[in-house]
């Protein structure tokens, strides 16, 4: 072949490759815009993007990561007040007059010990104890209950709910109706009390009221993921006006906490928030092959309240003991450990990292993990191998911050 034809033929070849390299652009480009349009959305999806969120996919929704950073976000819930959209969290209501015994038996709290205006934080539990979810039951009437899921776990507890029916009793999936905001911080009742909700102020932690807002009911719960005082808010949304009404309440709840330094918070200061106080993550700290006692939360487990889902296993468990724990832990420098790094003690392989994260608080990194229960002792040394150096922690009980400064038990 000579030297034109070469040419010709390399030339061809070049062309060949550029042409798959823009079909592939092309498709990747509409891949990402199908994927993007397969998200859900809640109604103050646009609202974010207005307000310079950067927008990230959450458990098949399109939620803001951040809005000025993780780090101004964390420590303004710690300080002041922080405004979170939480509404890609599952509302699944429970009605009907065996609406309680339904639910006590999905539940491995004491759901019957809930009064009117009160809400529960409970796993539910498949067959053999492990998490399936761990919810928030509020009970609204006699036979009325709302029951806030993970986002991730919306369906399978609804579809667990209904699998497990008492007679007269019916479960409805409102989340696409109910605005779900966290109002978080010490100075969130102030934002609160200064719109009108006065009775706020008198709500103990894992309370709630209902109010109004315009023409729609309000639900304002005592409750929250941060560790901080702090208040969720469920607005019902009317048909076919639900982003307007949506951003109305937003942007009134902006105007009124300006005064008290009020940001807009992503799903990463809700992470960082959550990690310094101990709380558990669905999927990384607690899944279904993970059981309460396990995961150290013994005090939502009532095994005098009668029979529930889990219960024989878990029952075992309390008497006899567990091979692994959940553990807290600060490294002594600022390197962050990450979700499935080994736990080293003494050279030995112990356990892994469940979450990870930077502390603001703590200027540390922080996370929590899976042990033997004989190494469960606060003080302890670990180490852990990241991906340059290999960090040294100590086992410590959360939540990790001082909690006579931070947290709603603070110290006024």
């Amino acid at each position: 072949m000579n030297l034109s034809n070469q040419l010709h033929v390399l030339l061809i070849s070049k062309v060949y490759k550029a042409r798959r390299l823009v079909e592939i652009l092309i498709f990747s480009s509409f891949l990402n815009t199908w994927f993007s349009m397969s998200l859900l959305e809640t109604p103050l999806c646009s609202f974010h993007a207005e307000h310079g969120a950067l927008m990230t996919d959450f458990a098949g929704w399109r939620m803001p990561l951040w809005y000025e950073g993780i780090i101004p976000e964390h420590l303004a819930v710690r300080d002041n007040v922080g405004l979170f959209d939480v509404s890609h969290m599952g509302r699944l209501l429970v009605k009907g007059v065996n609406a309680e015994k339904t639910i006590d038996y999905l539940a491995t709290n004491n759901v019957r010990a809930l009064q009117i205006g009160g809400a529960q934080y409970t796993p539910i539990c498949n067959d053999n104890g492990g998490i399936k979810d761990d919810v928030i039951v509020y009970k609204i009437q006699q036979d009325e209950f709302l029951i806030v899921t993970n986002s991730v776990n919306r369906l399978k507890i609804y579809n667990w709910i209904n699998e497990h029916l008492k007679p007269n009793v019916e479960v409805n999936d409102l989340t696409f109706n109910i605005l779900m905001l966290s109002l978080q911080g010490p100075k969130s009742v102030n934002v609160l009390n200064d719109l009108g909700y006065l009775n706020v102020q008198g709500l103990q932690r894992f309370s709630f009221i209902i109010d109004r807002f315009n023409d729609s009911k309000l639900l304002i719960a005592y409750t929250g993921y941060t560790g901080e005082r702090g208040y969720e808010l469920m607005l019902w949304l009317p048909k076919d006006s639900e982003r307007e009404v949506s951003e109305e309440f937003t942007s009134r709840l902006i105007d009124t906490g300006v005064k008290y330094g009020l940001k807009l918070c992503g799903l990463g200061a809700r992470d960082t928030l959550r990690l310094e106080a101990g709380m558990v993550l669905y999927g990384n700290d607690i899944d279904e092959n993970t059981t309460p006692i396990e995961a150290k939360l013994s005090f939502t487990v009532k095994l005098d309240k009668g029979d529930f889902i889990g219960r024989k296993i878990l029952e075992e468990q309390r008497r006899t003991g567990v091979k692994r724990v959940r553990i807290g832990f600060i490294c002594e420098g600022r390197q962050i450990p990450r979700r499935d790094y080994k736990i080293y003690y003494e050279g030995v392989e112990v356990g892994v990292v469940t979450s990870g994260s930077y502390s603001p608080i703590l200027q540390r990194g922080i996370g929590m993990g899976y042990i033997s229960p004989s190494l469960d002792k606060p003080g302890l040394s670990i180490n852990i191998p990241m991906r340059i150096h290999t960090a040294t922690a100590v086992i410590t009980k959360w939540p990790f911050y001082d909690t006579r400064r931070y947290g709603y038990m603070r110290v006024e």
